[in-house]
């Protein structure tokens, strides 16, 4: 008695298909099992997310409101900040001229002195 080279790929296939299928069972099993946690859990929560759903459009009301709130606060805000900029610019461009302006004057009283200082000495000499 002998077994064929046909017979024996027919047992190999046949013993890939039972190991497939086992495989494939015990996969399909942990798939259940995982959806079966995702529905209890989904089941405990169903009270608190329908009030949820039923919350949100007040919540988006109420989001929409504080956004327009905001909005109006912000556009005063912003025209302040422009004038104070406008204005704090104009003042410090007035007292940097009047800082060279003051420095100038330093500059030239001392010359002004000197040159009072010496016509009055050939004044005193002529005299």
């Amino acid at each position: 008695m002998y077994i064929s080279l046909y017979d024996l790929g027919l047992v190999i296939l046949f013993c890939l298909a039972l190991v497939a299928g086992c495989y494939l069972i015990v996969t399909l099993r942990a798939i259940l099992a995982v959806t079966r946690t995702v529905a209890a859990i989904l089941d405990g929560w169903r009270s608190s997310m329908d009030k949820s759903i039923d919350l949100l459009p007040e919540i988006l009301s109420n989001t929409n409101d504080a956004i327009v709130a905001i909005k109006t606060t912000a556009e005063p805000v912003s025209s302040l900040a422009s004038y104070l900029e406008s204005n704090l610019t104009e003042t410090s461009d007035k007292f940097e001229r009047m800082a060279e302006t003051v420095l100038l004057y330093a500059r030239w009283v001392p010359e002004i002195i000197k040159q009072i200082m010496a016509l009055l000495s050939k004044k005193g000499d002529k005299f």
